[in-house]
């Protein structure tokens, strides 16, 4: 049975996948190769590292060899450098885990029992500043074959582990007329163990220099690759994805491998039928797998949500939540830092990475504060028509804000976005129970707007929600605030805004600050909000 895969390496006919070595240059890096070059992979978390490894090394060491034109007798070996350990072990226990994973995959996949025999030996002699160069001297001359080798979450290693391993791998290169060691790939989310110290960046950046060479990026499923990977669910008697819901996917993942197979399997596993009777997978299921994943706490949505209290991501993501600008000096490292881990995108301008992210980062910075605003849900739908009562929902956050805002945005790492973050949270609880909400974040514009889709008895109710954080005179804002909203509106045939202003100015008259009212603006009556 073929499924999609969502936890490890893929791996055919078991998962739907897209070719692993279409989605790289294989011409360029078996040129590398071939010259003996070394290389690193470098991708997101769940981007399909692992899986592309996997598969270089069965295609150079597939029956009747050549595909290295000048080395056609070469070895190719895939470790899991996972297993040496983070930054408590010691070296001696890193490199004994390390040769132990290089002697299970020779014997395993190779059948060469070498490694195992040798590399305890040559460990205890030689010690860990030296062992793994000379079980890899002496395997090669074994065989009679240069190696290869497929270096797989370079980025986990300690930093000592990581410079330790990178001089004994230097030194392999190019020993004498014959190298035991022809090439490294490397892969890993970073090139290098991430976050150092000064002193100590420098001498892994110094180790890194000495040792890797080109750096190829892995890039994210394109449109065609997404149709393909979902078509292969129809051709194994699965069922049929619409034009819309392969697009919708598409629109909502920006073709992250891990989100695509996620929502792809939302979706496939929640649509009743069988045989003449399977209905299509259609884009309204696709939506509602979209809401199933965001609310699930994954293991590996769990380990990003850890990583975005960092302060390097902090300095990047925080002006995105809240619409403002970049100061000046925004540290490059902070936000290589982000890029890597697939959390923007860097163009003509910064961006949250795709869509399920845009909603996702707010909801994992609230989740603690979710259910911290107590609220009156039965005043919140009408009995009648079954209408969200947006009007009493923000009432309601007002108050919250008024008694007890100062408290809970003292408690958040995002000070500076705190206000919305807690008004989105507070209305994502109301929501998300009988609806969704879409986000579009406007960088450099000092607003966030939320587009609120209820689904009444008989109608699809839209509600157009602006925010904006206020740090001097509001003149400006609540006019540009106003056209924004009321442009919104036009857009989503909606007839229900709101302009929600935060106050920030120190000082400020509480009596001043919390207030609302209705303005008209071109025909759209707007209600205006302070808090």
């Amino acid at each position: 049975m073929t499924f999609f895969n969502t936890s490890g390496p893929v791996f055919p006919p078991r998962h739907f996948l897209v070719p692993p070595l279409e989605r790289v240059d294989l011409h360029q890096v078996l040129k590398l190769l071939n010259r003996g070059q070394n290389c690193s992979v470098q991708g997101p978390p769940h981007s399909g590292k692992t899986t592309l490894l996997l598969a270089l090394a069965e295609h150079l060491n597939q029956p009747g060899g050549h595909v290295l034109s000048d080395y056609p007798n070469a070895l190719a070996v895939y470790v899991n450098l996972a297993v040496a350990g983070g930054a408590d072990t010691l070296l001696e226990d890193a490199f004994y885990a390390l040769l132990t994973e290089l002697a299970l995959r020779a014997e395993t996949v190779l059948g060469d029992p070498f490694p195992a025999e040798q590399g305890p030996l040559l460990l205890s002699r030689c010690g860990p500043r030296a062992g793994l160069r000379a079980l890899l001297q002496a395997w090669a001359r074994h065989r009679g074959q240069p190696l290869v080798l497929l270096l797989d979450g370079v980025d986990l290693l300690s930093p000592e582990t990581y410079i330790c391993m990178m001089a004994q791998l230097r030194a392999g290169l190019g020993h004498g007329t014959e190298p035991y060691t022809l090439a490294v790939v490397f892969s890993g989310v970073f090139a290098e163990p991430p976050l150092l110290e000064p002193d100590r960046l420098d001498s892994v950046l110094a180790a890194r220099a000495a040792v890797q060479g080109a750096s190829l990026q892995l890039p994210p499923f394109s449109l065609s690759q997404v149709k393909k990977l979902l078509a292969g669910h129809t051709k194994t008697g699965g069922r049929k994805f619409t034009e819309e819901a392969v697009d919708l996917i598409w629109d909502l993942t920006q073709g992250h491998p891990w989100l695509v197979n996620s929502l792809a399997v939302e979706a496939a596993e929640h649509v009743e039928g069988t045989g003449a009777s399977m209905p299509l997978i259609t884009g309204e299921q696709v939506a509602e797998a979209r809401e199933r994943l965001l609310v699930r706490r994954d293991p590996q949505m769990a380990r990003l949500a850890r990583l975005l209290h960092l302060e390097p991501v902090r300095q990047v993501v925080e002006p995105l939540l809240g619409g403002t600008q970049y100061p000046a000096c925004l540290p490059g490292e902070s936000l290589r830092f982000c890029e890597a881990l697939g959390l923007v995108t860097v163009g003509s301008e910064i961006r949250i990475a795709n869509r399920i992210l845009q909603e996702w980062v707010p909801r994992a910075l609230t989740e603690g504060d979710f259910y911290t605003f107590e609220c009156d849900t039965k005043m919140l739908v009408n009995e009648s028509h079954g209408t969200l009562r947006m009007e009493e929902l923000l009432r309601q956050c007002q108050e919250r804000f008024r008694v007890r805002g100062d408290r809970l945005l003292g408690e958040l790492t995002y000070r500076q976005a705190g206000p919305l973050l807690l008004l989105q949270a507070f209305v994502s609880r109301i929501v998300t129970s009988q609806g969704r909400i879409e986000r579009d974040y406007g960088h450099n514009k000092g607003r966030v707007m939320l587009f609120v889709f209820w689904q009444a008895r008989d109608q699809v109710q839209t509600i157009v929600l602006q925010m904006k954080i206020l740090n001097g005179s509001p003149i400006d804002a609540i006019r540009e605030g106003l056209a924004e909203t009321a442009g919104f509106m036009e857009l989503c045939n909606s007839d229900e805004g709101h302009l929600i202003l935060f106050d920030a100015v120190p000082g400020r008259i509480m009596d001043d600050r919390y207030f609302s009212k209705t303005e008209s603006y071109h025909g759209k009556n707007i209600v205006m909000w302070g808090m």
